[in-house]
């Protein structure tokens, strides 16, 4: 599986009031759909348009992110009609295709989800590293040697 297409069909953001308290923040990522892409790229391949829905949930009440669009696969030909029919049986991807589908969705909405919300004033919808500057511990000092 090669994914060759990404985009962003609805990016939305809400903010309803100020935080207090604990903010709880809840992150969810689902795929919706999966169509044929129509792409013709080699012989033998196919392509496959995944539709998935992102959202951020800021609790108590403090607003929400949702973020849908579109992951375009290439897949050898058979392997993409066993995608398309696992979909329609069972409304899910196989679970070999799942984890580089999820695992690229929420690498482009999670930063898209930063920008978003640092531009509405809600906090970060994803821990962000942090510096911890430690003073150097202090020896004991010594005593001092008596000369002789």
């Amino acid at each position: 599986m090669v994914i060759v297409g990404f985009g962003f069909t609805k990016i939305l953001g809400e903010k309803k009031g100020p935080a207090r308290g604990k903010v709880k923040i809840n992150n969810n990522v689902a795929i919706k759909d999966v169509q044929d892409a129509n792409l013709s790229m080699g012989q033998g391949k196919k392509g496959l348009k995944i539709h998935f829905l992102f959202e951020t949930r800021f609790s108590p009440e403090l607003g929400n992110l949702t973020f849908e669009g579109d992951v375009v696969v290439l897949e050898n030909a058979k392997t993409a009609e066993g995608v398309m029919a696992e979909w329609k049986k069972n409304k899910r991807l196989p679970k070999e295709m799942m984890p580089n589908v999820l695992n690229h969705v929420l690498e482009r909405t999670n930063i898209q989800a930063l920008l978003t919300a640092r531009d509405l004033g809600l906090p970060a919808p994803v821990p962000l590293p942090k510096v911890n500057v430690q003073q150097p511990e202090k020896k004991p000092a010594k005593p001092a040697k008596k000369k002789k």
